[in-house]
Formats: structure tokens, C-alpha cells, sequence
């Protein structure tokens, strides 16, 4: 998904289909629906590197550009990313 430069990324994440977030700003809590565990906590990754929570992912791309947000959640998708992945994942990418 292309991301709209105005609204924050709670507001992006909230656009994508079982992905819930409680919450705002960067003390949100970041679920993933996938198919095989029920609702489950996310890991992010920015631009290739793995964030150690929101919080952090939130801080990092504040006030820069979001090129693309990807969100993974079927296990052929996040087989790459190994146990760091297997919960869900969002990659972002900023320019």
C-alpha cells in the first residue's frame, strides 16, 4: 500500500484488513489476524531492520516519507523471517 503523507502511521496501519490496533500515537499496541494463531503481536521492520517495538517503529518514521507499508501474516509470507516473523510482520519502507 502506497501511504498518504498526512496521516500518521497508526492511520496507515489502520487501513489494512486484520490488522487491529489499541491505542494511538507510538504507545499503540500493533495486532495481526493470521490465519493459523488467532490475533497476535507484530514484528516490524524499517527499511530492512527490525524494530524492537512500536513504539520505536513509531518514533523512527515520524516526519519522514512512507514509500510503502507491507503487512504479512500468512506463514508462507513470513516463512523468510524465520521465528522473528512468525507472528506476523510489517515492513515499511521510507524514502
Amino acid at each position: 500500500m502506497n501511504p498518504e503523507p498526512s496521516v500518521d502511521l497508526v492511520g496507515h496501519l489502520r487501513k489494512f484488513s486484520g490488522v487491529r490496533i489499541n491505542g494511538q500515537g507510538r504507545s499503540a499496541q500493533v495486532f495481526i489476524r493470521s490465519q493459523n494463531k488467532g490475533e497476535s503481536k507484530v514484528a516490524f521492520f524499517v527499511d530492512g531492520k527490525q524494530m524492537y517495538s512500536f513504539a520505536d517503529t513509531y518514533v523512527l518514521v515520524s516526519g519522514t516519507k512512507l514509500e510503502y507499508i507491507e503487512v504479512l501474516k500468512d506463514p508462507g509470507d513470513v516463512a523468510f523471517y524465520g521465528v522473528r516473523g512468525s507472528e506476523g510482520v510489517i515492513n515499511i519502507k521510507t524514502r
